[in-house]
């Protein structure tokens, strides 16, 4: 190999160093997570948490690259450096220390969804001895669990948040617990539930949903927080959110 190879070759190199370095992988889930997360048949994406990554990413002059994982494969990735970002709340990460974390982007509430035709009362967790509340599988409720545990409240759990609201619908539990944002999004897009859920005026627990990173791009998280906040103090972030409204 003569030194214009050597030379062609190490312009190569840096090249696609530098290529690599500037793209995120990111995750947008095994099947999304709307209204946070959305994944079209097209393989395009939309979603609150997906736009301001999306525009923070390009803003700061990296490409976007995304992988839809299922939750198991996550950390396994992110430990072996191949897959840089997932949206997540601390409280839902074990070993949460060992990643980096942004700043919030959304602060979601879980609350009780029931049907406008069988309202229940409800003020304190007392209220609801006695009675069946839909829970996704596989999630933890700080406020809940030690009465699922001594059965004063029963659970039925889904796999789903509308499974969730299906179970509440037909009538096979009192109530459900679950996000918010993300009850409100299934209802407002499916005919048969528009119109047919309240929901209470006190919360069952709230989180910070924010982007977590791999050690190595803590320098990134600095500047994406930063932009983070211009987005919010220009009211730019509170628009995309209005849009999933």
């Amino acid at each position: 190999m003569n030194k214009r190879q050597i030379a062609l070759l190490l312009v190569w190199l840096f090249l696609s160093t530098s290529s690599m370095a500037k793209t995120l992988v990111f995750n947008t889930s095994q099947n999304g997570y709307p209204p946070f997360l959305i994944d079209y048949v097209d393989g395009t994406h939309s979603g609150i948490i997906f736009q301001v990554v999306e525009k923070i990413t390009h803003k700061l002059g990296y490409q976007l690259e995304t992988v839809g994982l299922p939750k198991m494969r996550i950390s396994i990735l992110m430990d072996n450096d191949k897959l840089d970002a997932t949206a997540a709340a601390k409280e839902w990460v074990v070993d949460a220390d060992k990643y980096v974390f942004s700043d919030v982007i959304i602060q979601v509430k879980d609350l009780l969804a029931w049907p406008k035709a069988r309202p229940i009362n409800f003020g304190k967790i007392e209220d609801l001895f006695g009675k069946t509340i839909g829970t996704h599988h596989g999630y933890r409720y700080p406020l809940l669990d030690e009465h699922f545990s001594t059965k004063k409240i029963r659970a039925l759990s889904a796999s789903s948040e509308f499974s969730m609201l299906k179970n509440t619908i037909q009538n096979r539990v009192d109530a459900t617990v679950i996000n918010a944002t993300v009850a409100k999004w299934i209802i407002k897009n499916d005919e048969l539930m528009a119109g047919k859920f309240a929901f209470s005026e006190i919360d069952l627990g709230s989180f910070g949903y924010r982007i977590m990173f791999t050690t190595k791009w803590k320098s990134f998280v600095e500047k994406f927080n930063k932009e983070l906040v211009s987005m919010k103090e220009s009211g730019e972030l509170e628009k995309i959110i209005s849009e999933y409204e």
